[in-house]
């Protein structure tokens, strides 16, 4: 029983998504069903062209199991922006393309640092294995409109809700009956109804709804130990709580580190440093030289790209 691996890419993040490859190849080449990249992008065919010129090569054997699937296909209506809306709706919605009833969702900048297999993802009697928190303070508006939209009461702020941010476990299933009950109510797509509003973000509305499902959340999931750490936009240009992040890389839970781009742009050389040196700690890169090439930022062909974290 494994799960599928989802990500939700644009070229703006091409050398974060390389080093992901090569993080798969070498700590959980056995963990995935398959693997589902979705091109949020207008013209999909330079994100075709990334994955057969550099990500199938990381990837070693394991791309034998990847694809990509063009965004509209996905939201199925044409991709009027490729911003954080798209991408959350696209998150929700490419579930539906999974041959697993249980995907794990990751963003570009997520990327292994130890070894993982399927048992790390999903228990033995089939639920997911998640990390809960209380809401998270910058989202509560969100999960209340979530929840006022799924018809419930929200639950205290200390209810332990899952994660805000990638690395992210669903079912696809319960998402596809979300979609479907939204689209019927809304009569339109779930793309169009998602990005053209502003009230939720992705992942509490998926709670929400299971909420609203009364015993489905527990079914569904199991609490475990927290198993990825982010470096953050907002951690950008302060070496002190970046180090202190990246500290917690010393626990041998923690197997999936996130890279903000917005970290990488902002070049604080002792914070890339810092990355460098893990980076070759765990086997991801050869030396510094070789770590400066992810570090380099890519040259993002927005009008409009926004990320809060």
């Amino acid at each position: 029983m494994k799960p599928t691996l989802l990500v939700v890419g644009f070229l703006g993040e091409q050398r974060l998504l390389e080093l992901q490859a090569r993080s798969i190849a070498k700590y959980a080449p056995d963990a995935f069903q398959d693997i589902i990249y979705v091109a949020n992008e207008r013209d999909p065919s330079a994100f075709h062209q990334l994955f057969e010129d550099k990500l199938a090569r990381e990837l070693g054997p394991v791309a034998d199991v990847a694809q990509v699937i063009d965004g509209s296909k996905v939201a199925k209506v044409p991709l009027t922006r490729t911003d954080w809306r798209s991408q959350q709706s696209l998150k929700l919605l490419a579930p539906r393309y999974s041959n697993t009833a249980s995907i794990l969702i990751l963003d570009c900048k997520n990327h292994f640092v130890r070894p993982v297999s399927s048992a790390d993802f999903i228990n033995s009697d089939g639920r997911l294995i998640t990390y809960r928190y209380p809401v998270n303070a910058r989202f509560v508006e969100q999960f209340k409109n979530a929840c006022d939209y799924f018809g419930i009461e929200p639950p205290s702020s200390e209810f332990p809700a899952l994660p805000t941010v990638a690395p992210f476990l669903m079912d696809r299933d319960t998402v596809g009956e979300m979609i479907e009950l939204v689209e019927k109510r809304e009569n339109q797509s779930f793309h169009e109804f998602f990005c053209g509003n502003k009230r939720f973000t992705e992942f509490y509305f998926y709670l929400a709804y299971l909420l609203s499902q009364s015993a489905t959340l527990e079914a569904l999931y199991e609490g475990g130990p927290r198993k990825h750490l982010t470096l953050f936009r907002s951690m950008a240009d302060n070496p002190t709580q970046a180090l202190e992040q990246l500290s917690h890389l010393k626990d041998k839970n923690i197997t999936i580190l996130g890279v903000h781009r917005q970290v990488l742009a902002q070049a604080n050389p002792e914070i890339l440093a810092a990355i460098a040196q893990h980076w070759i700690t765990f086997g991801l890169v050869r030396d510094e030289q070789e770590a400066a090439h992810f570090l380099t930022p890519d040259q993002i062909k927005r009008t409009r790209w926004y990320w809060p974290f």
